[in-house]
């Protein structure tokens, strides 16, 4: 059984809590996770943001993506499935993808930073 089945009530406050605040987002089934994505926009471009749930979540993050505009290379992304490296003082179990939501717009707004100076500020990793 699949989290958000054994949990009808988190996923519906999840659900809630990101569409509070990011009511474009869209929250789907694929391939048995749950996925938030939504259009973040930069200074620079629009961003396809994705959140997708792991399956054994609230004990497991989120973990988040950029499809659009494809990222050839980047600070603070994992090197196995280029997943945004965030980071932030909520630990499961209460973290929640709003809450990785903000992190990832706080991580484009470091990647433009540093594609303008070469910089990647510290303090914008998620905080």
């Amino acid at each position: 059984m699949k989290w958000y089945e054994e949990k009808p009530n988190r996923l519906k406050a999840e659900a809630m809590a990101i569409k509070e605040i990011y009511p474009m987002a869209k929250i789907q089934e694929k391939k048995g996770r749950l996925v938030a994505s939504l259009i973040v926009q930069g200074r620079k471009a629009k961003y396809l943001l994705r959140v997708v749930y792991p399956k054994d979540f609230p004990y497991e993050e989120p973990k988040a993506y950029i499809d659009k505009p494809k990222i050839e290379h980047a600070e603070h992304r994992w090197i196995d499935d280029k997943s945004l490296c965030i980071e932030g003082n909520v630990e499961p179990p209460n973290l929640s993808g709003k809450i990785i939501i903000d992190w990832s717009i706080n991580w484009i707004k470091a990647f433009e930073n540093w594609l303008d100076t070469g910089y990647w500020p510290n303090n914008m990793r998620g905080r």
